[in-house]
C-alpha cells in the first residue's frame, strides 16, 4: 500500500509540475488580435515608452546600397539613431517619400558625408519611405535623447 501510494504522489507530483510550466509559457504569449486600433496604437506608444525608460537598443548595419531600403519591407517604421559607421566613409544619405515615377517627393535628409565628417542623426522612419545610404552605417532604434 505504502508503494502505491508513493508511487501515486510521484506521478502527481510530476504532472503538477509539467502542468505550471506549460501554463508559465503559455503565458507568455499576448493575443494582440482582441484589441481593437485605438487600443493597440496606444498599447505600442506605451511599449515604446517603455523601450526608453529601460534603454533596450538594438543595431542593425546597413551597407552601402546602390538600392534604397524600402521602410515596412526592408526596415520597420520607428525612431532611429543613424551614424556612419567606417571612420573614412564618404557618400550619400538620402530619407525620402518617392512619386509614382520613382522620383523624390517629400525630401527628410538629404546629405553628403565626406571621409573625416563624423555623421549622426537622430531620424523618424514612416512607413513606404525609403532610405538611400552611400556608405556603411548603423542604425540603431532609438530610445530618446541620452545626455552623457
Amino acid at each position: 500500500m505504502k508503494k502505491v501510494a508513493i508511487i501515486l504522489l510521484t506521478v502527481f507530483l510530476f504532472t503538477s509540475i509539467f502542468a505550471v510550466v506549460v501554463l508559465a509559457e503559455e503565458s507568455q504569449v499576448i493575443d494582440l488580435s482582441e484589441y481593437d486600433d485605438e487600443t493597440f496604437i496606444k498599447l505600442y506608444e506605451q511599449v515604446k515608452d517603455e523601450l526608453v525608460a529601460r534603454h533596450i537598443e538594438k543595431t542593425a548595419h546597413l551597407k552601402a546600397s546602390p538600392t534604397p531600403y524600402v521602410i515596412g519591407r526592408d526596415i520597420p517604421a520607428g525612431d532611429y539613431l543613424l551614424q556612419k559607421s567606417a571612420p573614412d566613409g564618404e557618400g550619400g544619405v538620402g530619407l525620402a517619400t518617392l512619386n509614382e515615377d520613382f522620383t523624390p517627393d517629400k525630401v527628410k535628409i538629404d546629405t553628403y558625408i565626406d571621409a573625416d565628417e563624423d555623421f549622426s542623426i537622430y531620424i523618424t522612419a514612416e512607413e513606404g519611405e525609403v532610405l538611400i545610404v552611400e556608405l556603411d552605417c548603423d542604425l540603431t532604434i532609438s530610445t530618446g535623447v541620452k545626455f552623457e
